[in-house]
């Protein structure tokens, strides 16, 4: 494994590797999804790094925990996005596993280090005020994977 710096390990392509998702709940109004609102005003999904050791489904868990205060399991993958960004005036590759992940426990609450807010949303409102298109799409995934589960019931 090379590193790009400490904090962000790359794999042999030069990829560096997070996960999390769309930590979900279930109210008389419908489905409704946990977001977290960065420092820069963007409403995303709750992610981060992979840690030595850990699976992306592990991390996805332990990341939506720590950003969100809940606790999740995961129902099913929902797909993985790439991306390119800049962190210390390089570009880095990124790809991001994300989970369906019913929450089980615990109270909405951002951690302040990492962003400024956190809401529920139905999932209309979430896929209107995700920013990045990429997090829309899985968005969506989640609310189709929602509909087709319950309409299986």
């Amino acid at each position: 494994m090379t590193r790009v710096s400490e904090s962000r390990p790359t794999d042999a392509d030069g990829f560096t590797h997070s996960a999390g998702g769309v930590a979900f709940r279930e109210t008389a109004r419908g489905f409704e999804f946990a977001l977290v609102k960065s420092h820069t005003g963007n409403w995303v999904l709750p992610k981060g790094g992979i840690e030595p050791g850990e699976t992306a489904l592990e991390a996805a868990v332990r990341e939506i925990a720590e950003e969100t205060g809940l606790r999740t399991e995961v129902t099913e993958h929902l797909g993985h996005v790439r991306y390119q960004f800049r962190a210390s005036g390089e570009t880095l590759n990124k790809v991001v596993n994300h989970y369906l992940a019913r929450v089980v426990g615990g109270r909405l609450a951002h951690d302040p280090k990492e962003h400024c807010a956190c809401a529920w949303f139905c999932s209309e409102e979430a896929v209107r005020v995700a920013r990045f298109p990429n997090e829309v799409n899985i968005i969506a995934r989640a609310g189709e994977a929602l509909r087709r589960h319950a309409s299986a019931s």
